[in-house]
């Protein structure tokens, strides 16, 4: 009997976890470089409860002068807010306000860009 406990406690065990295995293939469309960008942060402990892992991906804008800085500044920006937004906040609205962020920033930088 002490055999099948522990089977159970084992499936249990796996029942509760998630193994997280990532990666990733991007390539280049109409221009010579590749756009986009991608970016994913694993989390342990609190972060992990309260967080969970995280994926973000950007697809470039091809029109844009650098648009493959923009883009790998807003994987890395996204987590980096996400991780900093209160606890009490949902994924959802987290998501929202740093998109919401990311856009206007990115925005602003383009028209002082043209305004220059």
């Amino acid at each position: 009997m002490a055999n099948s406990q522990a089977v159970e406690t084992s499936n249990k065990q796996l029942q509760d976890s998630l193994i997280i295995s990532f990666g990733g293939y991007s390539t280049k469309g109409a221009k010579d470089e590749n756009q986009d960008a991608f970016a994913l942060k694993t989390s342990e402990g609190l972060d992990l409860e309260l967080k969970g892992h995280i994926a973000v991906i950007a697809d470039g804008v091809s029109s844009a002068n650098r648009a493959a800085q923009a883009s790998q500044m807003s994987v890395c920006h996204f987590i980096e807010e996400y991780l900093a937004t209160p606890n009490s906040w949902s994924v959802s609205k987290s998501a929202s306000k740093i998109i919401a962020a990311l856009n206007s920033w990115l925005y602003s930088r383009t028209q002082k860009k043209h305004l220059n």
